[in-house]
């Protein structure tokens, strides 16, 4: 334990030196601007998530068309492409970042926006 008030210098080091480490015995630490930190271990929570995306995720999964579809559009040069899930109520747009929630579909050109509450009113 440090004494309280006393910062510990850190020792930073190089991407080939990090790459050269070698620690058998242990899990590899991870890389942070320069600083070798130790990697936390997974708690039961993440092996739980982990196992069930295992057994749900395929390379020909729904999602995994659903987004090679969007960027088919995006790279024709469709200038909006939008995703509305109607079973979350959620409206997305895809751009060179992925998928992005949004709280309304918006033409800036037209000066049209319509909110996620208008569209699923009644729903």
């Amino acid at each position: 334990m440090k004494p309280k008030g006393v910062m510990l210098a850190k020792t930073q080091i190089g991407v080939k030196e990090y790459l050269a480490l070698a620690l058998p015995d242990q899990p590899e630490p991870d890389y942070v601007r320069g600083e070798v930190v130790e990697r936390s271990m997974p708690t039961l929570v993440h092996a739980q998530i982990q196992a069930l995306l295992v057994l749900f995720v395929s390379p020909d999964d729904r999602y995994n068309n659903l987004t090679q579809r969007l960027e088919d559009y995006r790279r024709w040069g469709v200038p909006h492409v939008w995703l509305v899930d109607p079973w979350l109520k959620r409206l997305y747009e895809y751009t060179e970042a992925g998928l992005l929630q949004q709280p309304a579909l918006r033409l800036p050109e037209f000066d049209f926006s319509i909110g996620a509450e208008d569209i699923f009113r009644g729903l």
